[in-house]
């Protein structure tokens, strides 16, 4: 069968570049902690940023939607890799995190000769201009490439808050049947491994969501 058709990218990073870079970037991080511990640590933090940096500088990645997907990602994976516990108020910190990225790499491409912008600069003419039309149009045309019409991203949405549900109830069973359960050989709350996992799934899922394609 024709492959899928596809938009065509020339400057910067694309979709399947933004994957790969970031889920080796959290692997990596992850490897370092392993390896050297503390002084890992600092190493993994350093190598997350600089990636967020590639990924959205207009002169190097120029991308969006990897931004907004990196900066909760490697938040996470760095708020465990220090023993932090994900809150919701962190949740909401990352994310709106990642829109200050986003509208600082905007400005940063604005500055630049007018030969050399990118569709960055048009973002940060559109926000001095009070235009947030074409943005929300952005994120409507990638929310309808990723999941189709509304119906069937609602029963999506549906069948995720079940299994969701389905899995909480029966932990806190588990938990109160059996209080020692959850606490023999549980993993340490700094575990590398448990923050390249949930980093690996808040980057899948949020660059689903942020990309076209």
């Amino acid at each position: 069968s024709d492959p899928p058709p596809m938009a065509g990218r020339f400057a910067g990073l694309g979709n399947l570049a933004f994957a790969l870079f970031g889920a080796a970037a959290i692997v990596f991080g992850g490897l370092l902690v392993d390896r050297y511990g503390g002084l890992g640590r600092r190493g993994a933090w350093a190598v997350l940023g600089g990636i967020v940096l590639v990924e959205g500088l207009p002169m190097l990645g120029a991308d969006v939607g990897g931004v907004i997907a990196m900066v909760p990602a490697f938040g996470v994976t760095g708020l465990v890799l220090v023993g932090r516990r994900v809150s919701w108020r962190w949740a909401t910190a990352l994310l709106a995190g990642a829109a200050v990225a986003v509208l600082a790499f905007a400005f940063v491409d604005a500055a630049r000769p007018a030969g050399s912008r990118t569709h960055l600069a048009r973002l940060a003419q559109h926000v001095v201009d009070g235009r947030w039309g074409p943005f929300f149009d952005s994120l409507s045309r990638r929310f309808h490439a990723s999941f189709g019409d509304v119906e069937v991203a609602a029963w999506a949405g549906l069948a995720v808050l079940v299994v969701g549900t389905t899995a909480h109830v029966v932990l806190v069973a588990l938990r109160t049947s059996r209080p020692g359960l959850f606490r023999r050989g549980a993993a340490p709350s700094d575990d590398p491994t448990r923050a390249v996992h949930t980093g690996l799934v808040v980057l899948a899922v949020i660059g689903l969501v942020a990309n076209d394609s």
